[in-house]
C-alpha cells in the first residue's frame, strides 16, 4: 500500500512540475496573423540643383511577409517642385521591401525601406528608372516619420538626367 501511495504522489509531483515548464512542448506561442495596410505618405524637402521646395504625395499598399519584413506591393506617388509645378510634375510607380525592428519603446519601431520602379515626367514626356530609400520610426502602428531619398532618371534624346530629392516624410495608415 505504501508503494502505491508513494507512486501516486510521484506521478502527481511530476505532472505539476511539467505545468510550470515554459520552454517545453506544452507551451505554444500564439501566431500573429499577417496584415496588410494602405498608407498615405507625404514629403517635403529639396531637389538637388533645383531652387524651391520639393513635395511628394503618394499611396502605398503594404503587406507583411514575415515578422519584421514586409512588401510594399505598390507605391504610387506624385512629386514636384513648388516653384514650377507643371514643369517638374513626375508620377512614379514603385514596389519594394520594408524592414522594421522589434518594438523599441511603447509601440515605436524603426524601419528602413527600399523601392524600385518607374517614373514619368509629364513636361518633357520622358521617364526612366526610379529608386527610393527611406529610414525612420513608426511612432505608432498608424503613424510614421522618416527621411527619404529619391532618384528619378529621365532619359531625353540619349541623355540621362536625374531628379534627386531628399525629404522629411510623414505617413498615415488607414
Amino acid at each position: 500500500m505504501k508503494k502505491v501511495v508513494l507512486m501516486l504522489v510521484a506521478v502527481l509531483v511530476c505532472t505539476t512540475m511539467s505545468a510550470q515548464l515554459v520552454t517545453g512542448t506544452t507551451y505554444t506561442k500564439a501566431k500573429k496573423e499577417k496584415s496588410s495596410a494602405l498608407w498615405l505618405d507625404m514629403g517635403v524637402g529639396s531637389m538637388k540643383d533645383v531652387d524651391g521646395i520639393g513635395v511628394d504625395l503618394g499611396l502605398r499598399w503594404n503587406t507583411q511577409i514575415m515578422d519584421y519584413l514586409s512588401w510594399d506591393v505598390f507605391k504610387i506617388k506624385a512629386q514636384a517642385n513648388t516653384d514650377f509645378i507643371s514643369e517638374s510634375l513626375t508620377a512614379q510607380a514603385l514596389t519594394g521591401l520594408r524592414a522594421q525592428t522589434p518594438v523599441l519603446f511603447g509601440n515605436a519601431t524603426a524601419f528602413a525601406a527600399l523601392g524600385l520602379g518607374y517614373g514619368y515626367c509629364f513636361d518633357v514626356e520622358a521617364g526612366g528608372l526610379d529608386w527610393d530609400l527611406s529610414v525612420g520610426i513608426n511612432i505608432t502602428p498608424r503613424i510614421m516619420l522618416g527621411v527619404g531619398y529619391n532618384d528619378q532618371a529621365i532619359k531625353i534624346d540619349g541623355y540621362t538626367g536625374h531628379f534627386k530629392y531628399t525629404s522629411f516624410r510623414v505617413g498615415f495608415n488607414f
